[in-house]
């Protein structure tokens, strides 16, 4: 795995126009890649799809303003290896404007971001999944298939002494070879830590003990009830999810 800091080779770039983009001004990100995309967004940032000019391979890059939770994500992800955990390729430091999530708004000056190079899920997130194939008559069959590899991924990162603690479906991604791959270690902790941070998880998918300072592996545990729940129920928008929590 390559470190934050290290330098990427030379590349070939003649022309400016081919280092130019309306998403991006870092520098890095322009000439490493191209055929720069956005393809989601949320609290801690946005993802793009772009391809390296080093191999011609796509990626899901990352770029969320830089914070601890940031070096946490980046730190965790560097080490974990397992098939259904999104794998992480490197990351860096650079300048860059930021979208506000609650706002839509740009920032009006650059500012200290993390970009992350990480495997691109192709099929998205597994809430887009579950409202595809709902209706598949193999939709059964296929959720379990789904779910056990989301247990197999989330004992994983037990095994490693991290909680998730944001598991929902729009973390959990699938790749074009059908796998599950569980993303989005921007809230992972260690449940050896005596006070767990202020950070909070997605409220309708959190633990009742994780709007406190002192909990374990359990709260994903809880998640996990949910996000089964959902795969095999007929509560699809955020709003019907919402009002079963609150029931």
């Amino acid at each position: 795995m390559s470190n934050s800091d290290e330098s990427l080779p030379d590349l070939d770039t003649n022309s400016s126009d081919e280092n130019e983009s309306p998403h991006t001004v870092d520098k890095r990100f322009l000439e490493s890649f191209k055929n720069i995309e956005p393809i989601g967004k949320g609290g801690f940032g946005n993802v793009f799809k772009a391809t390296a000019k080093l191999d011609e391979r796509t990626y899901a890059v990352k770029r969320v303003r830089f914070t601890m939770n940031v070096k946490r994500e980046v730190k965790e992800l560097a080490r974990l290896d397992h098939e259904n955990i999104v794998r992480y390729y490197c990351s860096w430091k650079g300048q860059d404007y930021v979208t506000y999530p609650d706002s839509r708004q740009k920032s009006d000056k650059e500012m200290p971001c993390l970009f992350i190079q990480m495997e691109l899920c192709e099929q998205g997130p597994l809430g887009n999944w579950i409202e595809k194939n709902r209706q598949d008559r193999k939709y059964q069959e296929m959720v379990q298939n789904k779910f056990l590899q989301i247990l197999k991924g989330v004992e994983y990162i037990h095994s490693k002494g991290l909680i998730h603690r944001d598991l929902k479906p729009q973390n959990i991604f699938i790749s074009h070879e059908d796998k599950i791959k569980i993303g989005d270690f921007g809230l992972v902790t260690s449940v050896e830590c005596e006070t767990l941070t202020e950070d909070r998880g997605t409220r309708i998918y959190m633990a009742p003990e994780q709007f406190g300072s002192k909990y374990g592996k359990e709260v994903d545990i809880y998640a996990l009830g949910l996000i089964w729940f959902e795969m095999l129920s007929a509560f699809s928008s955020c709003h019907e999810k919402s009002k079963v929590c609150n029931l």
